[in-house]
């Protein structure tokens, strides 16, 4: 008996031996981020991939397609996992993928959650309507009055489902590519009035912007933008509406000009000189010479997650400032 207490006792000792680090007591979690943290949101990584759970194909609603289909949307979620997170509450990001309004996948974001994840906040990638009748040029514009509904509708679900995610509503940041950036500013900037002035009869045609795709009236605040080789309308950005933003774009973008496009859109550099006038921070990188899409392969995507999670840490910790480089800097959280 006494070899079978000593046995036990060991097995006891190495089991709390060997609990990970990170597990808190959850009487001792933190319901919010603190700035006095200085560890968490940086360039570096703070939780490993293995301490990120994930888990795909989850519904948040369903919508008409341009083809009369009924459409499944879904979204996948990357997040600390909650067992080993001090934080009872994380700030999320909600990825929008690109493709033109035509292609593209919420796969293609897979990667770039990953790396959001790592560095402790909860990363959202969602599949939304996609496609128009290519015969009408101007029913493009109902495919991106389509993808906004989605996009949303995705937030209305992340914010009714919060506390299973470990969300913190109050830090919410949405961004991704091209359509998906796009899509990502009309969010923030375009509201239904203004889409049933850029489109008359938009509503009655396709439904309301805010109620349509899911029946949660669940309401959000977007706090930054994550703005890939994207643009916005630029009579729909109200001073009252801006929130800040990091960029990346190529100056010799033809898909989208980092300056003024169709539709009276404005790319990224207008766009943030547009903030700074107004004294909303704005961190913009210029490839000189690039096209569409930069800095995409596993290392540029590695780079822009860590200027981005610096960002959002100055705008939750109220400490951004305006940046603009034509060179690859890398993220340094500390200047």
């Amino acid at each position: 008996m006494r070899y079978q207490h000593l046995i036990l006792g060991f097995l006891l000792v190495f089991a709390i031996a060997c609990k990970p680090e990170k597990v808190e007591k959850e009487e001792e979690k933190q319901d919010t981020y603190s700035c006095t943290d200085n560890n968490r949101f940086t360039e570096a990584d703070f939780f490993t991939e293995g301490e990120i759970d994930y888990e795909y194909d989850i519904n948040y609603g369903s919508a008409i397609d341009w083809l009369g289909n009924d459409t499944e949307l879904l979204f996948d979620v990357f997040y600390p996992r909650m067992e080993l997170d001090s934080l009872a509450l994380r700030p999320a990001i909600i990825t929008i993928h690109g493709g033109g309004f035509q292609g593209g996948s919420k796969e293609g974001w897979r990667n770039e959650c990953l790396e959001f994840a790592k560095k402790g906040f909860v990363a959202f990638t969602i599949k939304y309507r996609l496609g128009w009748d290519t015969s009408d040029p101007t029913d493009q514009l109902n495919a991106v009055y389509r993808a906004n509904q989605d996009a949303r509708a995705a937030l209305r679900f992340i914010v009714a489902n919060a506390e299973e995610y470990g969300v913190d509503t109050d830090l919410l940041f949405i961004g991704g590519s091209s359509a998906g950036a796009i899509n990502s500013l009309n969010t923030v900037y375009t509201s239904q009035e203004e889409w049933n002035d850029l489109i008359p009869g938009i509503e009655d045609k396709l439904g309301n912007l805010n109620t349509s795709s899911n029946e949660l009236r669940n309401s959000f605040k977007l706090n930054a933008i994550y703005n890939n080789w994207g643009a916005a309308f630029k009579p729909y950005v109200q001073v009252e509406e801006m929130v800040p933003m990091i960029s990346f774009h190529g100056d010799m973008d033809q898909t989208v000009p980092v300056d003024s496009g169709e539709y009276g859109l404005i790319g990224s550099r207008l766009l943030s000189q547009e903030l700074q006038q107004k004294g909303i921070c704005s961190d913009l990188t210029i490839e000189p010479g690039g096209g569409h899409g930069i800095y995409r392969d596993a290392e540029g995507i590695t780079f822009r997650v860590g200027r981005a999670s610096c960002f959002f840490k100055s705008v939750m910790c109220d400490s951004c400032n305006d940046f603009y480089a034509e060179e690859k800097v890398e993220p340094d959280c500390s200047l």
